[in-house]
């Protein structure tokens, strides 16, 4: 166990998972040969804290990852039980805090990165061609990087610069950018999701204020305010709805006077916008964006796990027909670091850490080897 896993899950639901070992070795964990197996991706001294893990056509994982003391970029391939890696490019005295990466792999095969190099001051691109690498600088840095690739094969991100959220894609070989938030307005935090049209969806937080965007062209945002305060996470559904999960606080009496947040899951619905309450428990003062994680997935199914105070995890699952449900998983665990995929089942996977472990819940439908029929007692209806 250790800290920062990734949790992909492929068409078979064999997961993979990369993880930070406590020694501050990057790993990779899978079950895919039924058992679990744990490998070292890279055991120099610390590498990984900043990695993206991606799968390509045939689930061959490959992972990109950062290792500051030799100010480089790094790039894993799995050969058989081993992991064979490379350098990607320096980025020089880059403070940790400095380097965003990304990489993602489209239905071509084709692996595409992304990073912000804070030393050199440059937002680069780069698509590996054959075994090596075409890096191409196309702007000055920023944070709050993310990457999508649709199946259209085009690579579309996002990134805060100078105060500003920006898009870039790239068309016919080069690339281009718009801006999406207005200029001066502080951005909290930002979310990039490709619809079934490969059209960029973002929602961002500038001043206090939330806001929905799709691009329907070249320059063209359509931008919608949105009625939430505080948004932690976004999901767009198989029909390219739009799914939050959001936060409010509110104060009780006394002194100090005691604080409380609610998490909802917010939508719009026929006659507006509806906010589904999840749980509502003490502000402990962490980072909201650790509190909770959303999926969606292929049938309209919603998924979303929260860390409770108490240090369990919470799963509540909403069917296609609106029923909700739910339950508590024990165990107490350092959790800032829980992800949560999705099975081509319908079933979703939890990968957290609990003590010096790493831990994959799952959950399943179990039949029993045996069953009665209970006899059913007609019951007379009272009609007066």
């Amino acid at each position: 166990g250790g800290s920062h896993n990734t949790l992909l899950l492929d068409e078979l639901g064999v997961a993979h998972i990369s993880t930070m070992q406590y020694a501050q070795d990057l790993y990779y964990v899978t079950n895919r040969g039924g058992a679990w197996a744990a490998m070292p991706v890279a055991v120099q001294d610390p590498v990984g804290e900043k990695h993206a893990l991606a799968l390509d056509a045939d689930n061959r994982p490959y992972l990109l990852y950062y290792h500051p003391s030799a100010g480089q970029l790094r790039w894993a391939i799995k050969e058989g039980d081993t992991w064979a890696t490379s350098a990607v490019a320096g980025v020089g005295d880059s403070p940790p805090d400095s380097v965003e990466l990304a990489a993602a792999i489209g239905p071509d095969g084709v692996a595409r990165i992304a990073y912000v190099d804070g030393a050199a001051d440059e937002l680069v691109v780069g698509t590996r061609l054959g075994s090596s690498w075409s890096l191409t600088p196309i702007t000055t840095a920023g944070h709050n990087l993310a990457l999508a690739v649709g199946q259209d094969n085009r690579p579309q991100l996002i990134l805060v610069q100078d105060g500003r959220l920006v898009y870039w894609t790239q068309q016919g070989g080069a690339w281009q950018s718009d801006p999406i938030s207005p200029a001066g307005a502080a951005i909290f935090n930002a979310y990039l999701a490709l619809d079934g049209q490969n059209r960029p969806h973002v929602v961002y937080t500038a001043d206090g204020v939330v806001t929905a965007a799709v691009r329907q062209g070249e320059g063209d945002w359509e931008a919608e305010r949105l009625p939430v305060d505080y948004m932690i996470g976004m999901a767009l559904g198989p029909d390219d709805a739009l799914h939050l999960l959001t936060i409010t606080f509110r104060s009780e009496g006394g002194k100090p006077p005691t604080t409380y947040y609610t998490i909802w899951v917010s939508e719009p619905g026929p006659g507006g916008w509806v906010h589904w309450p999840l749980y509502e428990m003490f502000e402990t003062g962490d980072n909201p964006l650790n509190l909770a994680r959303l999926r969606v997935d292929s049938d309209g199914t919603l998924h979303v796990v929260s860390r409770l105070l108490n240090g369990w995890l919470r799963y509540d699952r909403r069917e296609a027909n609106g029923q909700w449900s739910g339950s508590d998983i024990a165990g107490v665990g350092d959790d800032y670091g829980f992800a949560l995929a999705v099975g081509s089942d319908g079933q979703p996977r939890i990968s957290r850490h609990m003590g010096s472990d790493l831990w994959l819940h799952r959950r399943e439908i179990r039949w029993l080897d045996k069953h009665a029929l209970l006899p059913v007692v007609p019951v007379k209806r009272n009609t007066e």
